[in-house]
């Protein structure tokens, strides 16, 4: 429960915000709250023992270009130093929400507005799952924001550069330029406002032209031209399947932001402005690569992530001051803002118990839930009689669970399909597996004929 517990709280204390200025002092810690709970976390999401894994074996991961090179060097200092993983993890969970405080509290109107969409849409689906894409995500956020404040578009292709080295998605955000572009001048302005269905014909051209290369296998053949293990991690992102829920929800969430930002355009800055731009760029990319399901929901969040400051400057200044007319309008703009904010809160309330229910999902957990549990580095050994094994590695598993791999694998055997059967002693389990380094990893935990999974007694 201690998720929702986070979650309402932060909705009342937007709540609050909204209607009279809270101490200064109360952001700061809610926030090293929030840091604290990230920082602590142990065995959550499904990445976490594949992330521990590239940290104990990083000749590996450099040798096989299992992950980028600067995420690597970060976890090289302090494996070199002897710090175990969750020390590593605690710097690294720092490092993101201390990014994440500055963009928030030096652009959000509210800021525990932000923090609220933050928690509920990107909290637990990237900052404690693609732990390397949300901490792209936030330099290319902060890169932006400093792009638009100090009017250099040197800052967002830095920050590009930057993140780059810590997930290659990043290059995704390289069209954000556009929309930069687009708010600082007014000739590219007038230019689309001119040829507005000509622009309008060619993305349709684009869309198709992308529909056609996806459904006739040539994406394929283009992949074969790239390196090999290049070739891999692309491949990964060409899944065939489609969810309508996804493309629901963003233009749900599009409805949002396009409403809320025409009933408070005479308010936004150049930095609302801007960052309206770069969300519709974002919505205009999703809807060309849409077919590939992995690749439009993942690569798009460099995009859809302003959400985290559009939704709260844009509710703050919302009033309808840009109509005039009908007069009846201005009228109920107050019961339309609050229906308005209660109906995007209920959004937000809804992905996020959606997305803990689909992370449980991804996890292997034994029974799924709603509500995700949360598990700390003190607590971790509980989570065993709950969840399997991750899918890649079963090491670190098993190690932080302090209980014996159930499963023999041969020397040199990486994926072996021969099980324990029946539950054994310890001491017959380590004549068979001494956890050599050819010989530590397996697939995914086996279920038996009955639907039950072999326990080892310790």
């Amino acid at each position: 429960m201690v998720r929702i517990t986070i979650l309402v709280a932060l909705l009342v204390l937007a709540i609050i915000e909204y209607k009279k200025p809270l101490p200064k002092a109360v952001f700061p810690i809610i926030f090293l709250a929030l840091t604290l709970f990230l920082a602590l976390r142990g065995g959550q999401g499904t990445d976490y023992f594949s992330y521990e894994y590239l940290y104990n074996e990083f000749n590996a991961a450099w040798n096989e270009k299992l992950c980028e090179y600067g995420y690597l060097l970060m976890t090289r200092v302090f494996s070199l130093a002897g710090m175990p993983f969750p020390v590593f993890l605690f710097f690294y969970s720092c490092l993101l929400m201390g990014i994440a405080y500055l963009i928030i509290t030096k652009t959000c109107r509210n800021k525990f507005m932000g923090l609220f969409v933050l928690y509920s849409m990107y909290f637990l689906q990237f900052f404690e799952n693609g732990i390397r894409q949300a901490l792209a995500m936030m330099i290319v956020l902060g890169g932006l924001v400093l792009s638009i404040r100090k009017s250099k578009i040197w800052f967002i292709i830095g920050a590009i550069a930057i993140a780059c080295f810590i997930h290659m998605s990043s290059l995704i955000s390289i069209p954000m330029i556009i929309p930069y572009l687009l708010a600082k001048y007014d000739k590219p302005q007038a230019f689309i406002a001119k040829h507005r269905k000509l622009i309008i014909v060619f993305f349709t051209v684009i869309c198709c032209g992308l529909l056609l290369i996806y459904f006739t296998g040539i994406l394929e053949k283009i992949i074969l031209i790239l390196p090999t293990t290049m070739q891999v991690k692309v491949s990964n992102y060409l899944d065939r399947g489609f969810s309508v829920m996804p493309l629901f929800s963003r233009l749900a969430f599009l409805f949002f932001i396009v409403f809320l930002y025409i009933g408070s355009r005479d308010k936004n800055t150049r930095l609302e402005k801007t960052l309206f731009y770069v969300y519709l760029t974002g919505f205009m990319i999703y809807c060309a690569l849409f077919s590939l399901n992995l690749v439009a929901s993942r690569l798009n969040a460099y995009y859809k992530v302003v959400e985290v400051i559009l939704i709260p400057n844009c509710l703050a200044t919302f009033d309808f001051a840009t109509f005039k007319k009908p007069n009846w309008l201005r009228l109920i703009r107050r019961p339309i803002k609050y229906a308005l904010a209660a109906s995007l809160s209920a959004l937000l309330c809804f992905m996020f118990v959606k997305t803990s229910k689909d992370v449980m999902n991804q996890s292997a957990y034994y029974k799924e839930s709603y509500i995700y549990p949360y598990y700390t580095v003190f607590n971790v050994k509980d989570m065993y009689e709950l969840r399997s094994a991750p899918k890649y590695v079963n090491k670190e598993y098993y190690e932080a669970m302090e209980k014996p791999n159930p499963r023999y694998i041969g020397y040199g055997d990486y994926y072996s399909n021969t099980y324990f059967s029946s539950p054994i002693s310890a001491s017959e389990f380590d004549e068979f597996d001494c956890y050599d380094e050819d010989s530590s990893y397996g697939t995914r935990d086996p279920l038996s004929d009955s639907g039950t999974l072999p326990r080892i007694l310790s």
